[in-house]
């Protein structure tokens, strides 16, 4: 930082204090006698730049303000590291009331606000006022080297900062043990609460099992009993649809109606039981138990129906068969195709019967007309003839009456074929009565149809009507039992509903216990989350610990040894040669090879003058380790009456020494109470008592 400009109005001992164009190079000299002025010179640059003076803090600044004036004002002007050209200006009065704004020349970004424009400052330089007034300017005091452990000293090491981390990271680490202990016990705490509600029914014990697989556990349970409360309040109902089915059909269904709605009640019970007895309820079986019963004796008796059924679809395919009917299937012939028979045999006997009158009539004519013939006496006959045709009369009637006993025989014989027809005929009648029952019965009441099935004579029906009525299928089509059944059914379901509702209310304290625990478990698992994350933190902090000791050490050893180097090379300049070779160990204590005893002494075994030139070497090379450092770049630097006690000869040799010791620091302001003789300043400011203006132009 070089300053370029300083113009103040009513600051400290000056009204107007106007310094324009300052050199970039070489020696500023502020002159003066005690209380001339020179010292506010460098106590004006302090409050321009950090807004305080190494004698007021930010909380008095307000006194810097001129004695007889109201209000006062600094401005100035200077080049930072990164070549940009700022400005500050600052504002105050007696009342406190302050207003100050840092302008970037080039860009015009500005900056308001006192402590705003401290901060800006700050970044912009590189250095805070402490590390300023330890190396860059040195107030009118005792010249001493600055302690080794000062943490003015470790920011210009850039250690300051480390050790400030490294503390923050101890007390994080005490407050992670702190935290370790209240979490350890928060455990204790929430295991005892989870071992007094833990209900080994509800959760079984997971040994081994990490606290997110627990916290999932119960969080699965939860969503399962609520799955069951939502099933049992879906599923009630419809069982109790089913069973007003059901006694609806006691009054008199037929059997797909009560099939169907015996169907409906078993579906809903078997639904409404593996509800419950999914996650291990006994509650609602136990009420449930008694209608299962009354369901099974029902579906026992509609089997006992199906048989009867079954015993009527053979006997249904037979007769069906018998009348012709398309789509049955069974044994037997059908009435027509035995009519068709009987009908042959009838033309047939008919054409035997008709044949055998023919022929026996036939010769019956010819016995009789050989008969006559051998009673009438013929002329021309031999002896004998007579008998001849007597013979042959007599055979012809013996056939005649052979083919008469045999149309007789085809008359009876078609006489029982016309029987025959007519039974067949009968038989349809009574087949196409019987089919008429066994295929009407389906759709009627199951008395009604088993009523109608008794009316069926055919063996293997009446004893399969028989075996109903006396088994379960005969209580289904008895008023008195199908009432009582009803009743009974009604019955059984209030004591479902009852066992519903107890195990939906069981349920629902079940749940409340499932969420507790489950909030105890999530509890858990943060706290041991946390426990882990605090653990993690401390071991993390524990090293970046030692990773930063490890740091600051090595910035330290470099830092220091960049100031011994500049020590030794800037204190030879200083004392004229006399003391060129010097012991600095890493806490930056001096000791100095005296020509005169032929070794190093310490520092407090020199004289006055020579400790004052060291210490003003150490504070030099403090600003060339700062610079490279922090500033990287050029920099001014103000020393208030550095050679206090100086004998003239060190004053003068220091005074040409100075403008050749650093690179780094160009600009130096030197407050003396009169020139040295030889100082070569670029710019000479002087001050007297009397005077409260200090104007410079280039």
């Amino acid at each position: 930082m070089i300053v370029h400009k300083l113009d103040a109005r009513d600051i400290l001992k000056y009204r107007r204090l106007d310094l324009q164009d300052l050199p970039e190079r070489g020696l500023i000299l502020v002159t003066g006698p005690n209380e001339s002025g020179k010292s506010s010179v460098g106590e004006t640059l302090c409050l321009a730049l950090f807004g305080r003076t190494f004698a007021l803090t930010a909380d008095a600044i307000e006194k810097a303000v001129r004695w007889d004036a109201m209000v006062g004002s600094v401005e100035i002007e200077f080049t930072t590291r990164d070549d940009r050209r700022l400005k500050v200006e600052r504002r105050l009065d007696r009342d406190g009331l302050r207003a100050s704004s840092l302008i970037d020349i080039e860009s015009g970004h500005e900056t308001r606000g006192w402590d705003a424009v401290t901060k800006a400052v700050v970044e912009a330089l590189g250095f805070n006022f402490p590390e300023y007034v330890e190396s860059f300017y040195l107030a009118r005091r005792e010249i001493a080297p600055p302690h080794p452990r000062s943490d003015t000293l470790k920011a210009m090491a850039g250690v300051l900062r480390l050790e400030q981390i490294a503390e923050d990271l101890r007390k994080r680490i005490f407050t992670g043990q702190e935290r370790l202990a209240e979490l350890r016990g928060e455990i204790a705490e929430t295991d005892g609460q989870l071992a007094e509600f833990q209900r080994d029914d509800l959760l079984p014990p997971r040994p081994g099992s990490s606290p997110s697989e627990l916290v999932e556990e119960a969080e699965q349970r939860v969503e399962q009993l609520r799955d069951t409360q939502r099933q049992l309040a879906d599923r009630t109902p419809r069982l109790e649809e089913a069973i007003q089915e059901l006694v609806s059909a006691c009054g008199g269904a037929a059997l797909l109606r009560w099939a169907h709605a015996a169907e409906r009640a078993e579906v809903g019970l078997d639904s409404l039981e593996e509800s419950a007895s999914f996650l291990g309820y006994s509650d609602l079986p136990v009420g449930t138990d008694r209608l299962s019963r009354a369901l099974e004796r029902i579906q026992e008796g509609l089997e006992d129906f199906r048989s009867l059924k079954n015993a009527v679809i053979p006997r249904r395919g037979e007769l069906g068969v018998k009348l012709g009917i398309d789509g049955y299937t069974g044994p037997g012939r059908t009435f027509a195709a035995e009519e068709d028979d009987l009908q042959d045999e009838l033309a047939s006997g008919r054409k035997t019967r008709d044949g055998a009158v023919k022929v026996g009539s036939f010769l019956a004519v010819g016995a009789a007309v050989l008969a006559v013939l051998g009673f009438l006496p013929i002329q021309g006959l031999p002896q004998g003839a007579n008998f001849a045709f007597w013979g042959v009369a007599g055979a012809l009637l013996i056939g005649s009456v052979i083919f008469g006993a045999r149309a007789r025989g085809a008359g009876r014989a078609l006489a029982a074929l016309r029987a025959e027809e007519d039974d067949i005929g009968l038989r349809r009648e009574a087949a196409t009565e019987e089919l008429e029952s066994l295929t009407g019965f389906e759709g009627l009441a199951l008395a009604g149809a088993v009523a109608q099935l008794s009316k069926v004579n055919t063996p293997a029906i009446a004893q399969a009507v028989q075996a109903f009525k006396q088994g379960a299928g005969g209580k289904l089509v008895d008023p008195a039992a199908t009432a009582r059944l009803g009743e009974g059914l009604g019955k059984e379901l209030e004591g479902v509903r009852t066992a519903a509702a107890a195990l939906t209310e069981r349920i629902k304290t079940d749940i409340e216990t499932l969420e507790h625990i489950h909030t105890l478990r999530e509890l858990r698992a943060r706290l041991e989350t946390s426990k882990v994350t605090t653990r993690d933190r401390m071991a993390t902090s524990e090293l970046a610990i030692e990773l930063i000791a490890g740091a600051a050490k090595q910035m330290t050893f470099d830092f220091n040894r960049s100031v011994r180097q500049g020590m030794a090379r800037v204190l030879p300049s200083l004392t004229e040669g006399r003391y060129q070779y010097l012991r600095i160990d890493d806490e930056l204590k001096v000791r100095v090879f005296s020509s005169e005893k032929q070794d190093f002494v310490s520092f407090e075994e020199i004289s006055g003058g020579t400790q004052r030139q060291i210490a003003l070497a150490t504070r030099l090379a403090l600003s060339e380790a700062l610079v490279r450092n922090a500033v990287h770049d050029t920099q001014f630097l103000f020393l208030d009456e550095p050679f206090a006690f100086f004998d003239a000869q060190r004053t003068r040799n220091s005074m040409q020494a100075l403008p050749r010791v650093s690179d780094d620091l160009t600009q130096i302001w030197i407050a003396a109470q009169e020139a040295p003789a030889g100082a070569g300043a670029e710019v000479h400011l002087e001050c007297t008592t009397g005077n409260d203006r200090l104007i410079f132009r280039a």
